[in-house]
């Protein structure tokens, strides 16, 4: 996985984004996520995102529900706020997503569509580990985040997905870090009785870095 939010000129930036997840472990494909927007920032403890994402999502194997790829096409509006605290960084992250999502159910001859409306909310933090840690990481980081959905399409049960997350982060360069992490995803059904617990081993490159020296501008 790979988050990117560099900055431009002035006060705004770019994000950039993609995920590829397999399963189990890395024998077939689960998902695909590539985002990519604006940031705009104020000082530095808040920044506003508006996104696009597009998601092509791969039928679970031996699936009787799903009949092929399932894509998606959403539009986010994100605010992000943090704040350092006694030797750690708290952080809040709340966004909107709008999302017509693909329905390729058995038994439909193409694929439908519907509109979907999500709120995630996610609470944060980076915690530095002490100096005399030679040998292990530079920092902790820890969230949970729950989605919500809303509207006409939204079903019976209004969550969506709670994910628990934990890794060990290290600092590459002054821009550039890496995390090694560990997520747990609950997903409810529609039934509202018998939940999806997944498990996911997670390695995230993070960066914060100039566009202008992702792209080697800069000589």
């Amino acid at each position: 996985m790979y988050f990117g939010d560099h900055p431009l000129k002035n006060n705004w930036g770019l994000h950039l984004e993609a995920q590829l997840r397999r399963e189990p472990l890395i024998s077939r494909w689960e998902q695909l996520l590539v985002r990519t927007g604006v940031n705009y920032s104020l000082g530095q403890a808040w920044m506003g995102t508006l996104a696009y994402t597009y998601v092509r999502a791969y039928p679970p194997a031996g699936s009787t529900q799903i009949a092929g790829v399932e894509p998606r096409h959403s539009i986010n509006q994100e605010i992000k706020q943090s704040q350092r605290v006694a030797g750690f960084t708290l952080e809040n992250n709340v966004r909107l997503q709008q999302t017509y999502a693909g329905d390729r159910a058995y038994g439909q001859k193409r694929l439908t569509w519907k509109f979907l409306q999500r709120v995630h909310y996610r609470l944060g933090a980076e915690i530095t580990a002490p100096s005399w840690f030679r040998s292990m990481p530079n920092y902790y980081a820890v969230y949970d985040e729950v989605i919500v959905g809303f509207g006409s399409h939204s079903g019976t049960n209004a969550l969506k997905q709670d994910r628990t997350y934990g890794a060990f982060g290290w600092k590459l360069n002054q821009n550039t870090r890496l995390e090694l992490g560990y997520m747990y995803q609950y997903r409810p059904v529609a039934n509202g009785i018998i939940g999806e617990h997944n498990n996911a081993l997670q390695i995230s490159i993070l960066s914060d870095a100039p566009i202008k020296h992702v792209f080697g501008l800069h000589r």
